[in-house]
């Protein structure tokens, strides 16, 4: 595993000294996570924009110590470490080479910090990998190798739901929130292709391996901010502020059961438009 980075190294240049955003400490910021709702011994995932939240001495790694910190010894953090930006289906069709122990994660300063994190373990799967730290884990990660989808039951987004776990959206709404993909996966939407497969190559400490998945990409542009009003109207949302950064928190089952339950109803409840002729 790469050594942890500290100070500028891990920082969004956005937090430096300097950049006019108003300071906020480690301890601050624990203790905004547990207003939040957030407890020692919590499971959660976090999706993140660092240069929401203000400036933080030490940058994206005081950050994650922060919510460490507010995790406890016996809690656990995990992160997105995916290695793109854009479609999936771009990434997956050149043929990437994706390397568990040092291909960078592209999801932001904090979610860098987080797999470069001395105690981190990282999933296998190339494309949507997520890293933890904390007593969960390794069973968080340890089944993405398994996976036909990136997001499918094996994936750590799943498995977060089996622990009682919680996503956090820090400084970014549901438009982030990669749990909606699992859902469309889980309940086998009509505008995903389940039966074309890639094959991805990646290395890991233990040698190389391979995975064939199928593609969650559809050009029928996204509405995850959907679920929202729906979680709010049940209770099932939280928000706040941690630092200066709108942040919401929901547990990660409750948002699982409502987009399955809508996308039972409606196949189309999470994107903005249907097609215009009938997928096959």
């Amino acid at each position: 595993m790469a050594r942890w980075a500290t100070g500028r190294e891990g920082a969004d240049p956005v937090t430096l000294r300097g950049s006019g955003l108003p300071p906020v400490t480690r301890e601050e910021l624990t203790r905004d996570l547990r207003a939040l709702g957030l407890r020692p011994g919590d499971t959660v995932l976090v999706h993140s924009a660092m240069s929401r939240i203000g400036y933080v001495e030490g940058g994206a790694p005081a950050v994650v110590e922060a919510m460490l910190d507010g995790l406890g010894p016996g809690g656990t953090l995990a992160v997105p470490t995916f290695p793109f930006r854009g479609g999936m289906l771009a990434f997956v069709r050149s043929d990437p080479r994706f390397d568990v122990a040092t291909t960078p994660s592209l999801m932001g300063a904090i979610s860098e910090a987080a797999r470069r994190h001395p105690a981190a373990i990282r999933s296998w799967e190339p494309t949507h990998p997520v890293a933890a730290i904390g007593h969960q884990a390794r069973f968080l990660t340890e089944d993405h190798i398994h996976g036909e989808g990136a997001c499918d039951e094996h994936s750590p987004l799943y498995r977060l739901t089996l622990v009682g776990g919680y996503v956090l959206l820090l400084g970014v709404d549901f438009r982030n929130c990669t749990l909606l993909h699992a859902a469309e996966e889980l309940a086998r939407v009509p505008y995903i292709d389940f039966t074309t497969r890639y094959q991805l190559h990646g290395h890991a400490p233990e040698g190389n391996y391979t995975m064939r998945i199928y593609c969650h990409s559809t050009p029928l542009p996204a509405n995850f901010p959907a679920i929202e009003p729906v979680l709010l109207e049940r209770g099932l949302l939280r928000t706040g502020t941690v630092g200066v950064a709108t942040a919401r928190l929901a547990r990660a089952d409750d948002v699982l059961r409502t987009a399955l339950e809508r996308l039972a109803a409606a196949p189309f409840f999470l994107r903005r438009q249907q097609p215009k002729t009938p997928v096959e």
